[in-house]
């Protein structure tokens, strides 16, 4: 329990600090480079704050591509976990939108180029999804979570990350985590030291290979590949 404590006590100081600085950054540095850099490091101090150690397999990822990233989501530190391993990729995330009001969090999330989701109204979603993909102007890969919500075991997937992926022809790239939901499960506030599997499976390349019409069998297809990688981490 001390622990717990300490954990949260130490990165909810670092995060008003470190928010706040990620913020003035886009003032000064317009590009996003040196907020994605701010946030990393946040990243990097809460995975050791909370006793983690985290075994990552992303050889199968090109640092130079942009991707539309789709992982799995066990626990609320899957997102400093991500943060960290994908540094190089600059991700931008897709929210609750109810997360954005938030004060400091909100602001920090908007200067990483963080899209608000509100998930209960599905054609509005796709419709803000539509909107901040026209309107992306930067290199900036997107992180996914498909499910929608954390789940120990792999859940059913929304089609937001695959309509994203076949509308831009960017490679949907597979990510799966195993072992962070007994860091931090859902419903409990209790952080316990482990250790996180991330594995980075063979992107899907998209660019004229799929179409609107082809969703369902690509997010059947990524289901597959990520669920029979979720059993073997967890066994292995």
């Amino acid at each position: 329990m001390l622990h717990t404590i300490y954990v949260y006590t130490v990165i909810t100081l670092y995060l008003i600090f470190g928010g706040s600085l990620l913020i003035l950054s886009v003032y000064i540095d317009t590009s996003g480079k040196t907020a994605h850099k701010i946030a990393s490091a946040w990243a990097r101090f809460a995975i050791r704050a909370c006793g983690i150690t985290v075994h990552a397999d992303l050889a199968k990822l090109n640092p130079e591509q942009t991707y539309i990233f789709a992982c799995n989501h066990q626990s609320q530190v899957d997102i400093p976990i991500l943060l960290a391993l994908l540094a190089d990729f600059n991700i931008s995330f897709l929210a609750k939108h109810t997360l954005f009001r938030i004060p400091v969090l909100g602001r920090a999330m908007r200067s990483l180029g963080c899209i608000p989701v509100d998930r209960s109204h599905t054609r509005k979603a796709l419709r803000t999804l539509k909107q901040a993909l026209l309107q992306r102007s930067n290199p900036n890969s997107i992180l996914v979570f498909p499910e929608g919500t954390r789940n120990e075991t792999l859940g059913n997937f929304k089609s937001g990350a695959i309509i994203m992926a076949i509308q831009t022809g960017l490679p949907l790239a597979p990510v799966v985590i195993a072992g962070s939901g007994k860091i931090l499960s859902k419903g409990s506030s209790r952080i316990t030291p482990g250790i996180v599997r991330v594995s980075a499976l063979p992107p899907i390349g998209m660019q004229g290979n799929y179409t609107l019409k082809d969703r369902e069998l690509v997010k059947q297809k990524l289901r597959t590949m990520m669920n029979t990688q979720l059993l073997e981490s967890e066994n292995g």
